[in-house]
This record gives C-alpha cells, sequence and structure tokens, in this order.
C-alpha cells in the first residue's frame, strides 16, 4: 500500500506525520530496513523514501544507524526503531549485546560472562574467537619456521676428520 494512503485529503506533505506508518512497517522488519526495501516497501521512489528517512530520524524513537538491513542484508544505514530513553527510571528492555536487536521469550538465548545474547550472535562469537586463535597460532607457527631455517644458516659449519 502506498505511504500516500496513511494521508488525510489534502495532507500529501510529507511530515512527522508519517512516522507511525513507517514504525509499523519496521515493526514487520526487525526494526530496521534501508532507504531501497523502505522506497520497496511503501512504493516510493528512492528520493522520496530518502526523505521520508530524513524526516522520520529526527522523530524520537527512530535513529540512522550503519547496521545491516533485515530485508537485503546490506551493511549500510538503515532506519532503526530504537527505544525511548527519555525516562530514566526504566531498565529499558533486554538487548543482545552483540547485534542490539531485543531478546524476546521466543528467542534461544545464551549468556556468555554476565551478556545475554541469541543463540546464533553466540555462534558468531565463539567462531570469530577461533578464527582469531587460529590466525594467531598459524602466525606463531611461520615465525618459528623462519627461526629454524635462519639458525642453521647462522651456525658455522664444523668439518669432520
Amino acid at each position: 500500500m502506498p505511504i500516500w494512503a496513511f494521508a488525510d485529503r489534502g495532507r500529501r506533505a510529507l511530515g512527522a506525520w508519517i512516522a507511525e506508518p513507517v514504525g509499523l512497517l519496521l515493526a514487520r522488519h526487525q526494526g530496521r530496513l534501508c532507504s531501497a526495501c523502505l522506497a520497496l516497501a511503501l512504493s516510493l521512489s528512492l528520493e522520496e523514501a530518502r526523505q521520508v528517512v530524513d524526516i522520520v530520524a529526527n522523530v524520537p524513537g527512530f535513529r540512522l544507524l550503519p547496521v545491516t538491513c533485515e530485508t537485503c542484508c546490506r551493511a549500510t544505514m538503515a532506519l532503526c526503531t530504537v527505544p525511548d530513553l527519555r525516562s530514566p527510571t526504566s531498565e529499558g528492555p533486554d538487548k543482545c549485546t552483540h547485534c542490539s536487536r531485543l531478546l524476546d521469550g521466543r528467542d534461544d538465548t545464551v549468556t556468555i560472562g554476565e551478556e545475554r545474547v541469541h543463540r546464533a550472535c553466540s555462534q558468531v562469537i565463539t567462531t570469530r574467537d577461533r578464527l582469531r586463535r587460529a590466525r594467531a597460532l598459524r602466525h606463531e607457527s611461520r615465525q618459528q619456521l623462519d627461526r629454524a631455517r635462519v639458525a642453521p644458516a647462522a651456525r658455522p659449519r664444523t668439518s669432520r676428520a
């Protein structure tokens, strides 16, 4: 449905009124969409979608952040829903410390140290740690091989009689 269907008659100019329908759309897409995916979802041109993003990003509860778009999986600037932090007494929703998405009761979660993360995010973290250790071991073994190759050349040769 085009975004213009949400506008009252005679109120077709873009404004803060657009935040509500965009918020509903973002709720269906894990709270983050890039301008291109927003344009496709709202039947807008890319230029109109960028105008919508500029308007909505300044409304409380929304921000333009460098994240991965939920629809196209591109790492780009995407319009995101963020919790309203104006009330300092509220503790806020539980969020994954890796991807910053909300942790629902339906999600499989894992606790690493004192941090709660999605199970999929924990696999990414452990895989990243394994790769880091493997690269460090590879670097160390290359250094040992280089030292072993240099060591025989540095020793003087003795002749046997």
